[in-house]
């Protein structure tokens, strides 16, 4: 499956199903041969439960909700609780799409408990094309590297959609998506909490706060910045310190928005320029129209009154008769090709929605395919460990399977429950390969209509190839 692997660069592989099948085919040929292992005193090998459930597609992210409050205590969307005292910058999510960050200062203040507290001093929020960053210490408020004042009932617009609004003591970042941040200011500190837009999709957020999924599972939240699963919180929270290359409190809001524009999903590069000319498709669409309509509003004659004077005899239409019509037929053309042109302005509008609509499709295949491959590596390394346990106990199993058919008394009960836990290790070999082999079949169907869709939804469309005239035809003949 490495054609659809590699499209997901966020992953870095282990060992793939197949390279797990090809790499421990022999040992499994070779398990008579090897050595007894003692497996304890008859009990049975303990072996994870199979996953049975089906990975759905990528859809709407559910737990919606963060916090980051106190000393700082952080709470994930489905609910997950755990403490982060580390010091400095700390990403707390980011959108995929790249239109949405959000990073906390922490840093040790004296004077809260006995000997100080890590806390929230300052947050930064990247919501679209604007940087917005609240100093709690100082209660000052920046918005692109310029200080503002809000105040309550005083909404402040953000340039390209959202807003900021004083609600009391908090501050209130609303983004375009409808994307709520709060800035909840406690004097010395502050405490971060919000809700994401429900037009978040499954896993497209993620950072020190967790990943924002489409399940309710808790237990799934900590994953890092390469997209594998923390080992503990403390991995977990180290690998979402900030660098201060990246550092939203270190650097301008010109330098972090081109940035952030720089390391954006092809995707979102794309989806950005395409909004960007249907824009100006449309304000071209609509210049052509009111030109129509000037000419239209100032033609010299009335259609009636020009087919009257084109019905009447030569003799009887004057030279102004004339000049009229003249006037009239050039503002008719002129009309016309103004017509041509609005309804060419409004088909490159539809492909452009058309291609829109397909990058959302080809990005939720990209996701499906993300996360069966990441289930797929999850089972292949399950399945080294099982085929390992299968090897280490096949002399054991082989004699105790011998001596069962020669004297089945010979068999006792604690050798009974170690064979039944060995089968059991079997058969989850065979129900892994399955399941890899269907998470491989997922991919491949992914792909091929990530594929499907791409073809069909290219921008700027391509014209049909024709034969010009007289043109030589692959016989030599003339076309």
């Amino acid at each position: 499956m490495a054609d659809a692997i590699n499209t997901n660069p966020a992953i870095k592989p282990a060992i793939t199903g197949n390279q797990v099948a090809s790499a421990a085919a022999p040992a499994v040929k070779a398990a008579a041969d090897a050595p007894a292992a003692d497996f304890g005193s008859g009990n049975s090998p303990k072996f994870p439960a199979a996953d049975s459930a089906a990975t759905p597609a990528r859809g709407q992210a559910s737990g919606l909700d963060f916090r980051s409050w106190g000393d700082p205590h952080f709470v994930s969307g489905d609910g997950r609780k755990w403490d982060n005292m580390n010091i400095g910058t700390v990403s707390l999510f980011r959108s995929d799409k790249g239109d949405l960050e959000l990073q906390s200062n922490q840093q040790k203040v004296e004077g809260l408990g006995a000997v100080g507290s890590t806390v929230n001093v300052g947050a930064a929020l990247r919501v679209g094309e604007n940087v917005v960053r609240y100093d709690a210490q100082a209660d000052k408020l920046f918005v692109n590297d310029k200080e503002v004042a809000v105040e309550a009932g005083k909404p402040y617009a953000l340039p390209g959609g959202g807003k900021i609004e004083r609600k009391g003591d908090n501050l209130e970042v609303t983004s375009a998506k409808g994307d709520l941040v709060r800035f909840e200011d406690k004097g010395k500190y502050m405490d971060i909490s919000g809700k994401l837009s429900a037009t978040r999709e499954d896993g497209e957020v993620t950072g020190a706060l967790g990943r924002f999924d489409a399940d309710t599972n808790a237990d799934n939240d900590l994953v890092m910045p390469d997209g594998t699963m923390a080992k503990s919180v403390e991995e977990f929270n180290n690998a979402w310190n900030t660098t201060q290359a990246k550092d939203m409190f270190k650097n301008a809001a010109a330098d972090i928005v081109k940035a952030a524009q720089a390391e954006m999903s092809p995707y979102a590069k794309e989806r950005q320029a395409l909004e960007a000319e249907k824009k100006a498709l449309y304000e071209q669409e609509q210049a052509k129209g009111k030109e129509r309509l000037d000419i239209v509003g100032s033609m010299p004659l009335k259609d009636a009154v020009a087919d009257y004077l084109r019905a009447l005899p030569a003799d009887k239409v004057t030279e102004t008769d004339k000049e009229l019509l003249a006037k009239y037929d050039a503002a008719k053309s002129k009309v016309a090709a103004l017509e041509a042109e609005i309804a060419t302005l409004n088909e490159k509008q539809a492909a452009i929605d058309k291609r829109l609509e397909g990058l959302n499709q080809m990005e939720k295949l990209d996701g499906v395919m993300k996360t069966e491959f990441a289930a797929e590596q999850t089972a292949g390394t399950e399945r080294v460990k099982a085929l390992e346990e299968k090897i280490a106990g096949a002399a054991r199993y082989n004699a105790l399977t011998a001596s069962s058919a020669t004297n089945p008394m010979a068999i006792s009960g604690a050798d009974t429950i170690w064979m039944q836990g060995y089968e059991r290790i079997r058969q989850r070999i065979a129900a892994l390969e399955t399941e890899i082999a269907d998470r491989n079949r997922k991919q491949q169907e992914a792909a091929a209509e990530k594929a499907r869709i791409d073809a069909a939804t290219k921008y700027p469309v391509k014209p049909a190839a024709t034969t010009p005239v007289n043109a030589v035809a692959p016989d030599g003949k003339a076309a």
